[in-house]
């Protein structure tokens, strides 16, 4: 538990300090989330453009708070278990930006990075109610477009999480998020 928040506290200083680079830009917004295991998620989005070190990267970091209805888990043995659960995470990606030549209004990217997830409920069985939790660490995979307009961009992006086998039901899934970023 203590290596955890020591890891998810890394991963954001890691994503703040990035600016003392001396950033070429910093952009807070808000983003919203469908992921195919945890349903909606909404949070905020920090992006660091690293321009001066290597023009088109960026760290991203992002802070998705999920509300997934009820889970229906199956166990390898195929006993059927009823969840009411909470999920959150915390991503932190590096991303390459670059322009197309027929789209000037359009900033596609692709990208990886770290997912620090935590899924927390009481699970229903047949032998009862019992409470579980855990927190895994996973690689993202993504890629996405930028709209940038005047005083605004708003973002589209498809990321792919890698968890590996998680016994609680969520392992590798697919996210869709938008949002906006403001300078």
């Amino acid at each position: 538990m203590m290596g955890t928040r020591a890891a998810m506290a890394a991963v954001v200083v890691g994503a703040l300090g990035a600016a003392t680079l001396e950033a070429q830009d910093v952009k807070i917004g808000a983003q919203a989330s469908f992921a195919q295991d945890t349903d909606f998620g909404i949070g905020p989005r920090l992006e660091v453009g690293l321009g001066r070190v290597i023009a088109g990267l960026s760290v991203v970091g992002s802070f998705d708070y999920f509300f997934p209805d009820s889970f229906q888990l199956t166990t390898p043995g195929g006993t059927m278990f009823s969840a009411e659960v909470d999920y959150w995470e915390v991503n932190t990606n590096l991303i390459y930006g670059f322009t197309v030549a027929n789209a000037p209004g359009v900033e596609p990217y692709f990208g990886a990075g770290i997912n620090f997830s935590r899924i927390s409920g009481n699970f229903t069985g047949p032998g009862g109610e019992e409470e579980a939790s855990e927190t895994d660490v996973g690689i993202n995979l993504l890629g996405g477009a930028k709209f940038p307009l005047t005083g605004v961009t708003p973002f589209l992006e498809a990321r792919l999480e890698l968890k590996g086998d998680d016994p609680l039901g969520v392992e590798d899934q697919f996210v869709l998020t938008g949002g906006i970023l403001i300078p």
